[in-house]
């Protein structure tokens, strides 16, 4: 008999929950307790009142999942950091960022960082050392481990994604019973905003709506916004949006539902979540395979390359590197080999420190840089070579500046622009560009 698992939703002003097992949600087990909207200490009670009032039929015993409102939550986005990027810093910055946002956030206090493209924000989470208290009280009622704690927005975000009738990044709201989540982002969620509803939900979602939109003009500008209720499907929303379909399954509400859809997350406040079932293990084994095939090949690639350059700096240690001439009568695979060095060579003499310099961005630019590549660089005849930068601007004006910019800071000689977009998907349509650079030495 498969175990059974017990899945609990703190959305608006209910906490939710019931037992499903074998893939199907058991009848009888579905307990919905009333939350005061913005009070911690009323949601407390209520995980008290549930963890109380567990069923005592060893049956149901198993495993607890638990997505939570973000209002329940401390949460920002965090700006791109180079602190990001290391273990030993990332948390140090996100806890500042939270502070600077006006969280009190404890040292006892559970805080994780969700992922997304190189250099773009995250979202930032914090989880009170006291909800984390009460929800290991519920787990250890329900006769087994507390296995996730998620931010109901992440995984409303994900469902959303899903479905085809609106652009994935399109403002997101989730009416919840009493409260909304006003969600934006990319591949994954960066800005939350969670409110409570007043009695007249429609009248308070209208009025909160036009208060955001006064704050971030592009939200109120968005060509669509999608949307997900449930529970107040007699209101008609106060705005124009795309009503995206919840799962849904007779025996529960939507939520729960949504809350068995949960996978595997960085936000998560357990440690290790989902890391440990079967199909994760396999994917895992499968990924240090191809890595292990892949550094194998890179070893051996750069001992080459390391003898090369060893043989070629006998005579004078201290020269600079110089690129390999082609001898003449060489066949085909030795010609290959050479560019191949003359590559390595171009790469290992490359000014780094110089080029970020010089590729840094103004304050004053709100220009993200996404990518150099320096992979597929040409040579020069000066001994210089070319790169390959995409960034993203909030304006044509500012990408033009960036690139003006740029071409005039050595050790860059000159730079163009070969390619740019508008991302009409963002709300805020920025200006995704590629720009050409050369530099000389």
């Amino acid at each position: 008999m498969s175990q059974a698992e017990w899945f609990v939703v703190a959305a608006g002003n209910t906490l939710m929950a019931a037992v499903r097992r074998g893939g199907r949600w058991v009848p009888d087990t579905l307990k919905a307790l009333p939350v005061e909207p913005g009070s911690p200490p009323s949601l407390l009670a209520a995980f008290d009142t549930l963890a109380r009032e567990w069923p005592a039929d060893t049956a149901w015993k198993g495993g607890v999942r638990v997505l939570v409102d973000d209002g329940w939550l401390s949460g920002c986005r965090l700006p791109w950091s180079d602190g990001l990027g290391r273990i030993d810093t990332a948390e140090a910055f996100a806890r500042a960022q939270l502070e600077a946002a006006g969280f009190d956030v404890q040292a006892d206090d559970t805080v994780r960082i969700g992922d997304g493209p190189y250099r773009a924000p995250r979202r930032a989470v914090a989880y009170g050392a006291g909800l984390l208290a009460a929800l290991g009280r519920v787990a250890q009622a329900a006769g087994g481990p507390l296995r996730s704690v998620r931010p109901l927005s992440e995984v409303a975000w994900r469902h959303a994604a899903r479905q085809r009738q609106a652009p994935s990044g399109a403002p997101l709201v989730v009416w919840l019973p009493g409260a909304v989540l006003v969600v934006q982002g990319g591949r994954t969620p960066v800005d939350v905003m969670a409110r409570p509803l007043a009695s007249d939900e429609a009248a308070s979602l209208r009025a909160l709506w036009d208060r955001a939109g006064l704050r971030q003009p592009w939200l109120a500008e968005a060509p669509v916004v999608r949307g997900l209720r449930a529970g107040n499907a007699g209101a008609t929303w106060p705005m124009a949006v795309t009503e995206l379909a919840l799962p849904e399954e007779a025996a529960v509400p939507p939520w729960l539902a949504l809350a068995a859809e949960a996978g595997v997350s960085p936000l998560d406040a357990v440690d290790g979540a989902g890391r440990g079932s079967p199909l994760f293990m396999k994917a895992a084994a499968v990924v240090l395979l191809l890595l292990a095939g892949a550094f194998a090949k890179d070893a051996h690639d750069h001992w080459q390359l390391g003898q090369e350059i060893a043989r070629r700096e006998q005579d004078d240690p201290s020269r600079r590197l110089a690129e390999v001439r082609p001898a003449a009568g060489l066949g085909r695979e030795e010609l290959a080999r050479v560019r191949s060095v003359n590559t390595a060579i171009r790469e290992l003499n490359m000014p780094v420190a110089a080029l970020i310099g010089a590729l840094q961005v103004p304050k004053d630019l709100r220009v993200a840089l996404l990518s150099v590549d320096v992979s597929g660089a040409s040579a020069l005849p000066d001994g210089g070579a070319t790169l390959k930068v995409v960034a993203e601007a909030r304006s044509g004006a500012e990408m033009s500046r960036y690139v003006a910019l740029i071409a005039d800071r050595p050790p860059i000689a000159q730079a163009y622009l070969t390619r740019h977009e508008v991302l009409q998907s963002n709300p805020a349509h920025p200006y995704r560009f590629t720009v050409e650079a050369t530099w000389a030495p």
